[in-house]
């Protein structure tokens, strides 16, 4: 059971290479689907990858935390992206509620590290930790 779902970005093209045995349906669907907390990643890699401006329908979407990145990293700065990220969940994300952000900033890398811990608005799920990385490659959660 699961309780959210959304279309996963990625097109894998599914199938067998040959026969197919007589008992088996072939699955020819080439979307596939992200559940629970994998649709919260999705939907928050995209909006802190997408630039106001980038949707036509939806130009005020985004929040680019790309612009960050070359930027003099300081404890303000590690602010500054914290109340963005904070400001973005709360208005395109109503799915989850931030517990915990944390933002630190090495600049001997040149990167952010962007800790989260989110409840959900349904109780059904427990709350979950992420770990992200923010630099010139740009927003990532770790593991992906």
């Amino acid at each position: 059971m699961y309780v959210y779902k959304d279309v996963e970005f990625d097109i894998k093209f599914k199938g067998f290479n040959g026969n197919i045995p007589v008992n088996i349906v072939a699955d020819e669907t080439d979307i596939g689907d992200l559940r629970d907390i994998h649709a919260i990643k999705q939907s928050l890699n995209n909006l802190f990858n997408t630039k106001p401006g980038d949707r036509l329908i939806n130009p005020f979407f985004g929040i680019n935390l790309s612009n960050f990145v070359f930027d003099t990293i300081t404890t303000t700065t590690c602010d500054l992206i914290g109340r963005t990220i904070l400001e973005g969940i709360r208005t395109y994300e109503p799915r989850v509620t931030v517990d915990n952000l944390n933002v630190v900033g090495y600049p001997d890398k040149n990167e952010y590290r962007i800790t989260f811990t989110f409840t959900f608005v349904d109780e059904n799920i427990s709350e979950t930790n992420l770990v992200s990385i923010l630099n010139s490659d740009g927003f990532k959660f770790e593991g992906n």
